[in-house]
């Protein structure tokens, strides 16, 4: 994950900073042989449903310059959920994968109800001509109250169905792990990829190991001021003794 800074208000100085940050990020990503980052606005709180042009400007002004030098796919998700953002900027870059924080469950968050929308936003990637990004969906998605009586597999059922192509499950929050027994669930009834999405660390990924194709991890890697390189490539060590152990899913 690369967490922007702020990018809502901010002159050409702050932007640079941002991006300089991304970079380093970036770089220390790199260094521990990561495969995947995902690039999100996760500073510019409060989240609104839809950015503002600068915001959008200014996410793309980054993209563009990260992707010029990444060695690694890239991601965008734009917060609350701004899909619309979110598949314009990785045409712009030729991502590869979007995610897609509220697909087919009704929720709210602070102020505001966020309504599915998976129909337009296929329609959309289709109108872009995005027929090779893969869009990443959540289920049931942290932070949200959901508004509707549903079980995690009917969630997952109404993503497939509506073309979503792998299933991310979170946390309630971002400190929270994914319950081991939602997964079991998930993991037995379900075919397609699954995705974790929340509080994955060295401490837990051997618990969830069997049961995910692939998994995203930030927060424990991080200290005061970004990514810590050498907590990444332990991260990524101990990945690769238990893929020697157990050659089950690709941790990435």
């Amino acid at each position: 994950m690369i967490h922007l800074g702020r990018i809502r208000w901010i002159n050409e100085w702050d932007i640079k900073n941002v991006l300089e940050n991304a970079k380093k990020d970036l770089q220390n990503l790199e260094f521990a042989w990561f495969k995947y980052a995902c690039i999100i606005n996760e500073n510019d709180i409060p989240y609104t449903i839809k950015i503002t042009p600068d915001e959008k400007s200014n996410f793309l002004l980054i993209a563009k310059e990260l992707s010029k030098i990444s060695k690694m796919k890239l991601w965008v998700c734009i917060l609350y959920n701004d899909w619309k953002a979110t598949l314009e900027i990785a045409k712009e870059i030729d991502a590869n994968f979007v995610r897609i924080d509220t697909f087919v469950d009704l929720v709210k968050s602070d102020a505001w109800v966020i309504k599915p929308e998976a129909e337009k936003i296929i329609e959309y990637k289709r109108e872009l001509w995005l027929k090779d990004l893969n869009i990443f969906t959540d289920i049931q998605p942290k932070y949200k109250e959901m508004l509707e009586n549903k079980t995690l597999l009917e969630s997952w059922e109404q993503a497939i169905g509506n073309w979503s192509d792998w299933i991310i499950i979170t946390g309630t929050k971002s400190w929270d792990s994914v319950s081991l027994e939602d997964l079991k669930l998930l993991r037995k009834c379900l075919k397609s990829k699954i995705l974790l999405w929340s509080w994955t660390s060295k401490e837990n990924i051997k618990n969830y190991w069997e049961y995910i194709d692939w998994a995203f991890i930030w927060t424990s890697l991080k200290n005061w001021d970004g990514i810590d390189k050498e907590k990444a490539k332990t991260f990524i060590d101990y990945c690769n003794q238990l893929w020697k152990e157990s050659p089950l899913p690709k941790i990435v």
